[in-house]
């Protein structure tokens, strides 16, 4: 029996619960965006705007894939077509680590593996 049966967790569960942090997420990092535009201070713009692109990403990765998810050859090939740079796709393999690292829940139960 999975510790996700012992709690009453169903894949589903997680599933939308994952979801909707997703959402959380990535309507947070709109307004930062939205914010930063505003923003009088002078800073890097282009590293603000690489990390904001790379916790998108990650986000959706982690949404689509679950927070186990490896930044694949064909993933960073798919996002280099579409024009990320060596710098982006460095800052979204840091981003999803530290995003998967502090998602998991010291206290909750592994879902992923029998009991």
């Amino acid at each position: 029996m999975t510790a996700a049966m012992k709690t009453g967790l169903t894949f589903e569960d997680g599933k939308i619960y994952l979801e909707s942090v997703i959402r959380e997420e990535i309507q947070r990092i709109n307004r930062q965006r939205l914010v930063s535009r505003m923003d009088p201070v002078i800073g890097n713009d282009d590293i603000d705007r690489r990390h904001d692109w790379a916790a998108a990403q990650a986000w959706d990765l982690l949404s689509k894939r679950g927070l186990e998810v490896k930044l694949l050859e064909s993933i960073t090939s798919d996002f280099i077509s579409k024009g990320a740079t060596d710098a982006e796709i460095l800052t979204l393999t840091d981003t999803i680590d530290l995003l998967a690292r502090d998602t998991k829940c010291k206290r909750c139960p592994d879902y992923t593996s029998a009991a």
